[in-house]
Formats: C-alpha cells, sequence, structure tokens
C-alpha cells in the first residue's frame, strides 16, 4: 500500500502482521529498483579518475551570445527544466568536454547518493 504521508511505526507494525507493507511514496521509489550497487561502483570508478581532480570550471554560452557562463550551471538549468530536451555540447579537441561529463557525472551521482543516505538508506 501506497501512502502520501508518512505511515506511523504502529501502523506500519500492525499492517506488516496481516502481510500488508505500507510505504510512503518517497520510500516507493528506492524500493522499486535498488541502485546502491550501481552508484557505490559508479563513485569508486569515478574517484579513481584523477582527471576529475585537476578539473577546471569550464564557461559556455549559447549560440550567438555573447556573455558567457559557468557551464556546470548551464547544464543545472537545463536539467532542470521540464521543456527542453536536446542539449549539444561543443568545443575543440583537449578542450576538457570528457572530463567536464565525468564531473557532472560524479556530482549527480553524489547528489542521489546523499540523498538516499538522507533517506535511512547507506551505501
Amino acid at each position: 500500500m501506497i501512502t502520501q504521508s508518512s505511515p506511523s511505526k504502529q501502523l506500519k507494525s500492525k499492517s506488516e502482521n496481516f502481510g500488508i507493507k505500507i510505504l510512503h511514496y518517497e520510500e516507493l521509489k528506492y524500493e522499486l529498483i535498488d541502485f546502491r550497487q550501481y552508484f557505490h561502483a559508479v563513485l569508486q570508478e569515478l574517484n579513481q579518475d584523477k582527471d576529475i581532480d585537476l578539473y577546471i570550471p569550464l564557461r559556455s554560452k549559447k549560440y550567438e551570445e555573447i556573455n558567457s557562463q559557468d557551464l556546470f550551471t548551464h547544464v543545472k538549468s537545463f536539467l532542470d527544466d521540464d521543456n527542453k530536451c536536446i542539449l549539444i555540447l561543443l568545443g575543440d579537441y583537449g578542450s576538457g568536454k570528457t572530463t567536464f561529463l565525468k564531473f557532472i557525472m560524479k556530482t549527480l551521482v553524489k547528489h542521489v547518493w546523499n540523498q538516499v543516505c538522507f533517506q535511512g538508506y547507506h551505501f
């Protein structure tokens, strides 16, 4: 059973006696698929990559714009916008595109990791 409000421990305990599991809808996300092992492996691999430790924040600008902004800020606002679906990252060879993508992957995985740990699930 899924609920929008957090069920009390007493209610959870009584329902489990009848074979019923009550979850808050936020808990359901972590019960459906357990990504902890995958995130752990990704973070281990990214932590061993020394390029990420040398990452220097890149600047970006939209096509035909004059002012540039931090690339991470630009990508984060893109990811937060439900109306956008394509982001193209262009740059010269060796300009840091791959290192940036590793950096943002590590940042996003750590963010999810911290959210899961905050919910009482620990890696």
